[in-house]
Order: C-alpha cells, then structure tokens, then sequence
C-alpha cells in the first residue's frame, strides 16, 4: 500500500509537470539516455518481483528484467553517464 502512494504521488507530480512546462525535454534524448532510463526502471523493477516471488512465471519476470538491466547498461549506460558527467559541451 505504502508502494502504490508513493507511485501515485510521483505519477501525479509527473504528470502535472508535463503539464505545466511541456515534454520538450524528451525531444533531446537520444537513445543511450532513454534505454539507460529504461534500463534503471527495469532493474528496480527486478528488485521489486524477486524480492517476494511468488509463483513461478513472476520469478522468472524478475530474472528477464534483471538480464535485460545488464545488458542495457552495458550497452548503452557508459554513453549515457559519460556524456552526463562531463557535463554541457
């Protein structure tokens, strides 16, 4: 429950920013930024379905999100922190 307000909360506060200063930022990212943000959101995920298996097949989601976190990091997240860490060119 304490999971599914925080969510709520950050969907809110996201959507009323889109609202408010548009989604031009999203225009900017190439694609090392938006698989390294897919490849965060896919590992949290991971963390969260092994953290209590369940039944098989939510186990087995959480490994396939796991791998695809790694592989995607690795493939595109050095760009990605590289580029973020020097900073505006």
């Amino acid at each position: 429950m304490v999971l599914a307000i925080f969510a709520s909360v950050f969907l809110v506060s996201m959507l009323n920013a889109a609202h408010r200063d548009g989604t031009r930022e999203l225009d900017v990212l190439d694609h090392s930024d938006a698989f390294t943000v897919a490849a965060i959101l896919l590992g949290l995920a991971g963390v969260l379905y092994l953290d209590r298996p369940l039944i098989p097949s939510v186990e087995l989601l959480g490994a396939v999100s796991g791998v695809t976190t790694i592989v995607l990091l690795v493939l595109f997240g050095k760009t990605h922190f590289h580029r973020t860490w020097r900073g505006p060119a």
